[in-house]
């Protein structure tokens, strides 16, 4: 199930096969995450994640985009590994 608060705004739509998703920070202090539709229901639960990472960590108007992606992406992975009980 894809997660909508005042605060953070979820919306699925079509989107070119190589964009999975992405987030922005909106000018009343809110994010909106958007969600390519055409990706699997479980791709989707998977980017859902990845994008509120992006929001808890702060991420947004950093300069290096992909230090910013590297980290999102070993926060994943910790995450899932403390989740199976590694």
């Amino acid at each position: 199930m894809i997660h909508t608060s005042e605060d953070i705004n979820t919306v699925l739509l079509p989107m070119a096969y190589d964009v999975k998703g992405c987030s922005c920070a909106n000018e009343d202090g809110s994010y909106t995450i958007i969600i390519n539709s055409r990706i699997s229901e479980s791709q989707r639960m998977e980017i859902y994640m990845h994008e509120l990472r992006h929001i808890i960590s702060g991420d947004f108007g950093c300069d290096d985009v992909d230090l910013t992606e590297a980290e999102a992406h070993r926060k994943g992975a910790n995450y899932e590994d403390r989740e199976k009980g590694r």
